[in-house]
């Protein structure tokens, strides 16, 4: 099977080069399908297209070799910056390490790296507890405060299993009636 990088239908490349000045930016997430990382590209590539940059974006499958493929390729194709969600934990860094190496800017998304230069991440209990306060809400306004409620996780990535006790945490001090089953 092809690779996530070598796959067309798994590019997304702006239709130009970058303008003279502008960037060339490696975009890789765990699942490009997943909605919220769908929205975070298309607002990147507007924003980098508007910009003069070029945008080259690369679905992983939740594979760490594509996401490994992805940054080597990445390196080869002369990007200033990538933007990398390693999910793969220590199967990518030595890739990573090269493409510093080799003088990239690297942006680890939801994941503190210490070979990047920067890292975008989420509180995950803060943001968890939003989500079960919300959730909480809802049950009481909509269902008189009691309900059966079930909470889909993804145990393998450490950050969601932190977001998930910022959920239960939400929802007990908001909806304490609420009964969490698996």
């Amino acid at each position: 099977t092809p690779s996530a990088a070598s796959d067309a239908a798994d590019t997304k490349d702006t239709a130009e080069a970058p303008a003279e000045g502008g960037y060339k930016i490696g975009l890789c997430f765990s699942e490009m399908t997943n909605a919220l990382f769908a929205d975070i590209q298309k607002i990147l590539d507007e924003r980098a297209t508007s910009a003069g940059n070029q945008l080259i974006v690369r679905d992983a499958h939740s594979d760490a070799n594509n996401l490994v493929q992805a940054i080597e390729d990445f390196t080869s194709a002369g990007c200033d910056m990538i933007i990398i969600q390693n999910f793969a934990g220590d199967a990518a860094l030595p890739a990573l390490q090269a493409a510093r190496d080799a003088g990239i800017c690297i942006c680890s998304w939801d994941y503190a790296l210490d070979v990047a230069h920067f890292s975008i991440i989420n509180d995950e209990i803060e943001l968890g507890k939003t989500i079960g306060s919300t959730a909480g809400k809802w049950i009481n306004e909509t269902l008189g405060g009691k309900a059966k409620v079930a909470i889909c996780n993804y145990p393998t990535l450490s950050f969601l299993v932190t977001r998930e006790e910022g959920i239960v945490q939400g929802l007990k001090e908001t909806c304490p009636d609420a009964e969490i089953v698996n």
